[in-house]
């Protein structure tokens, strides 16, 4: 008998919640944390790529440190049940900025007691005009939506690892991002280091949004993510 079904939250921005809603997003790219937190917080080596055919590792291919700080390791089928966002089959309901109905926000009145009062979605822009007393201007971030008020809901297809830099362009484009035909650039180091100007990729455009949402360095730290596909189901 196969495993059942599982559902769990996730959190998307706005652009990204329009990219899926335009059909142009069916990939996300989350960094693979490691139960040593705080070893990883300081930047120790907390999962390793071990070699293939290797006479000591044999078929446990990857290895991660534990809580304690000792290494763990595993097969690859083993590595991803670790994935916290699923596997092939599992549901993700998005989470996303919202507003709520002015009357139920000024009663004090949490998300999860409104029922099915429609929401106004962030990633739609400001309400018209026309509409904008019927919504609170407090904006309720994607953390506290909850299940009910979800208007999106994605089926895995697909899970695997890579480093972070290993994106393709193809993935890029399917993360939700593009190029910029004609338009060349370079960073500021590589204008330091005498590198040419380039045309601008879907890859440089992920780049730059993976560092606008996860800081500073973070795409030249080249962490190991996990890569989950997915396709809209509701």
């Amino acid at each position: 008998m196969g495993n059942k079904m599982k559902e769990r939250p996730i959190l998307f921005n706005g652009d990204m919640v329009r990219a899926i809603l335009g059909g142009r997003k069916t990939q996300s790219r989350r960094i693979i944390k490691s139960p040593a937190k705080n070893m990883q917080k300081q930047g120790a080596t907390v999962i390793r790529r071990n070699p293939d055919n290797d006479p000591w590792y044999k078929d446990h291919i990857w290895s991660m440190r534990t809580q304690s700080g000792m290494w763990g390791d595993y097969t690859h089928e083993r590595f991803l049940q670790f994935c916290p966002h699923g596997q092939v089959g599992d549901r993700l309901w998005v989470r996303e900025n919202f507003r709520g109905p002015r009357a139920y926000v000024l009663n004090q009145y949490k998300p999860k007691d409104w029922g099915n009062k429609p929401v106004w979605f962030c990633a739609d822009g400001r309400p018209r005009a026309a509409h904008q007393n019927n919504w609170h201007d407090r904006v309720f971030p994607s953390i506290h939506m909850p299940r009910h008020l979800s208007r999106m809901t994605l089926e895995i297809t697909g899970v695997r690892v890579e480093r972070l830099q290993n994106i393709s362009e193809e993935d890029a484009i399917a993360e939700g991002c593009q190029a910029l035909e004609g338009c060349k650039w370079r960073t500021f180091k590589e204008m330091h280091a005498g590198i040419p100007m380039h045309e601008h990729t879907a890859v440089d455009a992920f780049g730059a949004l993976w560092e606008n949402i996860n800081g500073p360095g973070s795409w030249d730290a080249n962490p190991w993510v996990w890569v989950i596909e997915f396709k809209v189901v509701a």
